[in-house]
């Protein structure tokens, strides 16, 4: 194994760790997600209160970390997690500018940006203007 593949291998499976154990932790709410300020926490409180959208989001957090770790459906997974990942870090720029909350919010968006870029030649084909149907 190249140096690169093991480089591409380390950040898939970071990743694929940030999202699986957060998922897991939100679904089984093995701890609280404490809001840094009011606003954080009616943002948070909303998305719990609906009764599905948390779960949903967790639950999608923890198949696509499962599947970053075990290396299935890569370029999808990434494809997936990228507008969760934008709101996380919207909400870390928002809702909880810290240094620490700047990190939890960049980290998993400069991992992703990375493999996308890997990845890249899987998502050509959705950049076509005008595709043929097959």
């Amino acid at each position: 194994m190249t140096v690169f593949q093991k480089f591409v291998l380390g950040a898939r499976v970071l990743l694929g760790l940030i999202f699986f154990v957060s998922g897991i932790i939100g679904l089984l709410k093995l701890a609280p997600f404490p809001a840094p300020n009011p606003q954080a926490e009616r943002f948070l409180g909303a998305l719990i209160q609906t009764g599905y959208l948390f779960t949903i989001i967790m639950a999608i957090q923890t198949a696509c970390g499962l599947l970053l770790i075990l290396g299935f459906f890569v370029p999808l997974v990434l494809l997936v997690l990228a507008p969760i990942i934008v709101n996380i870090v919207l909400y870390q720029v928002f809702l909880n500018p810290s240094p620490i909350g700047l990190l939890l919010g960049f980290g998993p968006l400069v991992l992703e940006a990375g493999l996308a870029y890997l990845y890249r030649d899987a998502f050509l084909a959705l950049f076509h203007i005008r595709p043929e149907p097959s």
